[in-house]
């Protein structure tokens, strides 16, 4: 019903907007009825007005290190007390129905607290989900327009120097 509604109020913005994503979905309402303009119309018109000139860098690094971050990412989360913490808010009253309660890493321990699966396969999951929401993200990406795509695979502080090179080689291109 809310994806009809937003159908006709902002055909562009549900066509975008999956059915089932009620979240999007109010949102995007909730900007029409405030503001009376469509959602997709803000978007188009603040995209438009860029105050500054943009240089998008999407700095990659690479599939395998990417996942070994994850997992070493996960691993931490875990050896400083994400356990605790997901405990610590359920006491304090909130449920494991708010949408925070169900992002990565927090909902996984909430099946582990409540005994539905061992802490060693919470821990696989959440690296699994991790790896596959980067995932997802790298294709967002690949549908936005970057302006150079930079593979820091490896490196550390080295790729600043490429940065840097590629944002002055930018700059001196607009003034001349």
């Amino acid at each position: 019903i809310l994806h009809e509604q937003l159908k006709q109020v902002d055909p562009l913005t549900a066509a975008r907007i999956h059915p089932n994503d009620n979240h999007r979905i109010i949102r995007a309402l909730e900007v029409y009825l405030r503001t009376g303009v469509p959602f997709s119309e803000l978007q188009r018109n603040q995209r438009s007005k860029a105050k500054y000139q943009t240089i998008y860098l999407f700095l990659d690094r690479g599939r395998e290190e990417l996942y070994r971050r994850i997992e070493d990412r996960v691993d931490s989360m875990l050896n400083q007390g994400l356990v605790q913490e997901v405990q610590r808010l359920l006491k304090q009253g909130y449920s494991p129905k708010l949408k925070a309660m169900q992002s990565l890493g927090y909902q996984q321990m909430n099946q582990y607290l409540q005994n539905m699966i061992s802490i060693e396969e919470a821990q696989i999951v959440m690296k699994q989900k991790t790896r596959n929401y980067a995932k997802r993200q790298l294709t967002w990406f690949r549908k936005e327009p970057i302006d150079r795509w930079l593979n820091i695979s490896g490196k550390n502080e080295e790729f600043f120097d490429e940065i840097l090179n590629y944002i002055e080689g930018r700059l001196k291109q607009d003034v001349e």
